[in-house]
């Protein structure tokens, strides 16, 4: 219907506050239009088309289920059904965008240039000129840590069974391997066509729903499961699935075992057996039981009345607390913990869960907080306070003063690549608990505190004082390669590491120059004794990529 001359809006369609509407200009049923967008003059937009906020669309007509990013500019373009566009993509007069192609963030569409149906586009790239088939500059289905998208988009079923097909090809035909997911819908519609996949290559399928993947980490090898797989779904804020896959001992598959599954997914040439063979689909309810089971054997010095301030940030973490009470403790739920400190709940450790984010630190009683690189830190130190010779894995990025505190303490450091199946294989089962397993976690912390007769202040005022800097700086992704090759020619004396990226000695201090494994980005990370001197190193390290870039990219 028409709302005003030139303006027609059909029935559902919801336009945000602050958006502009220029005549001419159609908005098709149940459109979604984000807050501060443009639309308009001569712009079309079909059924259930989503428009996110700060998007300019002019001279476009895009078609039915289509949806752009925030900050999205199209100007004389025609975008198809269902096609995904991320945030901040510009697409130029004369360009199309075929049915469910995918352009990720930050990229430009160059003029006249036509994307087949399927396309993907990947971050930071430009398209330009030319009609593009298949991936573009595709990037790897595995990132850092397993398969993250968005399901039924990035990850619809079909791929995800594909997916399934190509992990049990790990395995001789007949394993036992298990898939679990939390309890969100998204997760379980994927595990299940992962499990429909595996079970179609032969392999014998345990299914376990509502499930956190510590859990399933620690029950992996008693079940004599070959490998699993964990699904959870991370929205709808953020509205991502990530699928990580495990060996037999629970820990994340290496990233050779990542790029057979990738490979042969991408082929297709898994096995497929008979239907007489295929494998069962059996339901496993007994994780949560089984877990706390095993749980009761991790420590055995947690004292009569010991009291933890716990702050759960999602509903998934209900397992953390559930464990720790048949453990004996006595949980204090403590949401502000942060603010108020662990003293004020009257408990002698305070922690903070998020399964869903991977996020799980302690706060001492000032409610000082070890998230992040702190976390790792505090992990480190009470596993080399828990026996010396103890070998420490510690990645790359971590700071020269942990290493010698751990040293002090007569643990052997081994560093490490980033990766987390990397930083993982080989650790010792205190770091390992420290860093993956919030319930087991918190009671190894515990039970150091109580032999040492410490408070977990204690902790924090022994690890060493750092200055340091994180910062992105942009490179296309076929240009890292010779960036990193120049880099090291050009700096061979200051050279003190490369075995992930090139690490950088600056006077006291030093930079890590990492290329990104999802982004078109350079990481720089800076360390020295003042931040303002770890702040110049950061601006000579960005200097230095400038130089090595051609001037127009």
């Amino acid at each position: 219907r028409q709302v005003r001359e030139g303006i027609w809006i059909e029935e559902g369609a919801v336009i945000g506050a602050d958006t502009e509407l220029r005549k001419p200009c159609i908005i098709g049923a149940d459109a979604r239009i984000g807050p501060g967008s443009v639309i308009g003059p001569y712009a079309c937009l079909g059924n259930a088309v989503n428009i996110g906020r700060q998007c300019q669309v002019r001279d476009t007509v895009i078609l039915n289920g289509a949806s752009l990013g925030d900050a999205c500019r199209f100007t004389g373009n025609i975008t198809c059904s269902s096609a995904r566009i991320l945030d901040n993509v510009t697409a130029m007069s004369g360009s199309i965008l075929g049915s469910h192609c995918v352009v990720y963030e930050n990229v430009t569409i160059q003029r006249d240039t036509s994307l087949w149906p399927g396309t993907q586009v990947m971050p930071g790239m430009q398209a330009g000129g030319e009609k593009i088939q298949g991936t573009f500059k595709g990037r790897a289905l595995f990132g850092r840590q397993g398969i993250t998208g968005i399901p039924g988009q990035d990850i619809p079923p079909w791929t995800a069974s594909k997916t399934g097909s190509a992990w049990a090809n790990l395995y001789p035909e007949g394993s036992r391997l298990i898939i679990a997911a939390d309890g969100t819908d998204p997760s379980r519609i994927i595990s299940r066509a992962m499990a429909s996949g595996a079970a179609a290559a032969g392999a014998e399928i345990l299914e376990a729903e509502d499930t956190a993947l510590p859990e399933l980490r620690k029950c992996i090898s008693f079940l004599g499961c070959a490998g699993g797989i964990h699904v959870r779904w991370q929205g709808p804020e953020d509205n991502f699935c990530r699928i990580v896959f495990l060996n037999q001992n629970g820990l994340d598959v290496t990233r050779q075992e990542e790029r057979k599954i990738e490979n042969t997914a991408g082929r297709g040439d898994f096995r497929m057996v008979p239907p007489e063979e295929m494998g069962m689909i059996r339901a496993f309810h007994e994780i949560s039981s089984t877990y706390r089971r095993l749980l009761s054997g991790t420590v055995s010095e947690i004292p009569p009345g010991t009291s933890i301030a716990l702050a759960l940030r999602s509903s998934a973490d209900r397992f953390v607390s559930e464990a720790l009470r048949e453990a004996g403790v006595n949980v204090i739920e403590a949401p502000q913990l942060e603010k108020h400190g662990c003293l004020h709940f009257g408990s002698m450790l305070g922690a903070v869960v998020n399964t869903q984010k991977d996020d799980f630190f302690l706060v001492d009683s000032k409610g000082r907080a070890a998230s992040g690189d702190l976390h790792l830190a505090i992990s480190a130190l009470i596993t080399a306070m828990a026996g010396e010779g103890k070998e420490i894995r510690i990645p790359v990025t971590s700071s020269t003063g942990l290493e010698m505190v751990l040293k002090k303490f007569g643990a052997r450091v081994t560093r490490t690549r980033t990766s987390m199946n990397e930083w993982m294989q080989g650790m010792d089962p205190v770091q390992f608990d420290l860093c993956f397993d919030p319930p087991a976690g918190i009671l190894r912390a515990v039970s150091l505190l109580h032999k040492r007769k410490m408070e977990i202040d204690a902790l924090f005022e022994l690890l060493p004082a750092a200055c340091r800097t994180f910062s992105e700086y942009p490179c296309p992704w076929e240009m890292k390669g010779s960036v990193m090759r120049r880099l090291m020619e050009e700096n061979r004396e200051e050279v003190v590491e490369a075995r992930e990226g090139v690490k950088l000695k600056k006077g006291a201090g030093w930079a890590l120059i990492l290329p990104d494994a999802e982004k078109p980005v350079f990481r720089i990370l800076t360390e020295a004794a003042t931040l303002e001197a770890a702040e110049e190193i950061a601006a000579d390290s960005r200097r230095m990529l400038l130089s090595l870039l051609p001037e127009k990219l």
